[in-house]
C-alpha cells in the first residue's frame, strides 16, 4: 500500500512540475493568446500594404485618400478596422494596436515574412512607399 501511494504522489509531482515547466516555456494560456492576436495584426497589416505596393506602385496615379473597401481588415480582438491614412501621392501610414512589445530578434524568429514588423504594446504606426522596390514598413510612432 505505501509504494503504491509514493507512485501516485510521485506521478503528481512529475505531473505539476510538468505544468509548471511549460507555463515557463511557452507562457500562461493568456499570454499565448495576446501572441496570436498580434501575429494576426501583423499578417493584416503585412497583406494590406502588400496589396498597396502592388495596386498602386507601378501607376503614376495617387493613392486613394481611403483604404480601398477589398483591403479592409479588421483588428481580431477589437474588431475594428486598422487606422490608414494617406500623407500623399505616394506614401501612407497604417496603425494598430499591440497586445505586447515584441523585439526585432522575437519577430523575425515567429513571423513567417521577411519583414520586420517591431512594436510596442499599445498603437503602433507606420509608413510605407508604394514606389520603394519592396513593402518595407518603418515605425513613426510607438
Amino acid at each position: 500500500m505505501k509504494l503504491e501511494r509514493l507512485f501516485g504522489v510521485a506521478a503528481c509531482v512529475i505531473v505539476a512540475l510538468g505544468l509548471v515547466l511549460a507555463f515557463l516555456v511557452i507562457g500562461p494560456p493568456g499570454h499565448a493568446r495576446l501572441v496570436a492576436l498580434d501575429q494576426q495584426r501583423i499578417t493584416d497589416l503585412d497583406n494590406i500594404a502588400t496589396e498597396m505596393h502592388d495596386r498602386f506602385g507601378g501607376t503614376t496615379g495617387r493613392l486613394p485618400n481611403r483604404l480601398p473597401h477589398s483591403l479592409e481588415a479588421n483588428d481580431p480582438a477589437m474588431r475594428r478596422p486598422y487606422e490608414f491614412r494617406k500623407i500623399d501621392a505616394k506614401n501612407y501610414m497604417l496603425c494598430a494596436r499591440f497586445s505586447l512589445a515584441a523585439e526585432s530578434e522575437a519577430i523575425e524568429q515567429q513571423s513567417p515574412f521577411p519583414r520586420n514588423w517591431p512594436h510596442g504594446a499599445g498603437r503602433t504606426c507606420y509608413t510605407f512607399n508604394v514606389s520603394a522596390s519592396g513593402v518595407a514598413p518603418t515605425v513613426i510612432r510607438q
